[in-house]
């Protein structure tokens, strides 16, 4: 027997979830005394299991496309694509990783950390020429945001943020220069390069979020038989 599970908010809540208190699992609501469940970066098997097997009311913060119809069929087939990118994204830092290493083993040089390469690249930006020198800091709801891209509008320079979120731009710029941020997944953001040259930016996911009571719909369908798929092949020819 396949089971669908039907997910809905009826009216969402008005409050703001970044003022929760935090707790294990999202935050907590003083207004309506409820733990609400962060299921942003959960997969849709995550979601769909937690339903599935709980009887009790659900406040939760979602991403507008997890609030669908999930199917036994399907969903064990679909990952939530911030986790994939991540992963991706941690295969290519282990490569670079292990090729910096082995660079390392070749040469035996001492090893430097990733505040003293910014102090040496930042020192390297002040001999070059005069200009403002700009670096910062690119994080989202959760932390640090590593491999968002920090590009000069118009031209192809471009640098890449570090595992704690920070970056360098690569040559000094003029006053009102224009630089985009991007990042898979999340809102492009803009900004213009002023006297005040440290950036602390916090980019937002792409989708909209909606936040509130779940209510929830079981529905059940038995699996075709062998008879009746052969006669849904021969209708459908």
């Amino acid at each position: 027997m396949n089971q669908k599970t039907i997910l809905s908010i009826n009216t969402s809540c008005s409050e703001k979830f970044n003022n929760f208190t935090s707790t294990e699992k999202g935050g907590f609501c003083n207004a309506c005394q409820k733990e609400v469940i962060d299921f942003r970066n959960w997969t849709d098997k995550e979601v769909h299991n937690h339903f599935k097997s709980t009887t009790q009311n659900t406040c939760g913060y979602f991403r507008k496309e997890q609030i669908k119809t999930y199917d036994n069929d399907s969903t064990h087939l679909k990952t939530n694509r911030y986790k994939l990118f991540n992963i991706g994204l941690a295969s290519v830092s282990l490569l670079s990783l292990l090729s910096f290493n082995t660079a390392f083993g070749q040469t035996k040089a001492k090893p430097t950390t990733i505040q003293t390469e910014t102090k040496n690249k930042e020192k390297q930006l002040e001999n070059q020429s005069e200009g403002i020198i700009v670096k910062g800091i690119i994080s989202d709801e959760l932390g640090p945001l590593a491999g968002a891209n920090v590009a000069l509008k118009n031209s192809t320079i471009s640098v890449t943020t570090n595992f704690d979120g920070e970056f360098i731009f690569p040559q000094p710029l003029v006053k009102e220069s224009t630089l985009i941020v991007s990042f898979i997944g999340y809102n492009r953001e803009e900004f213009k390069v002023s006297e005040n040259n440290n950036i602390v930016m916090k980019m937002e996911l792409t989708s909209c979020v909606l936040m509130g009571e779940v209510s929830v719909n079981k529905v059940y369908h038995s699996k075709p038989t062998f008879v009746q798929r052969v006669k849904n092949w021969f209708k459908n020819e």
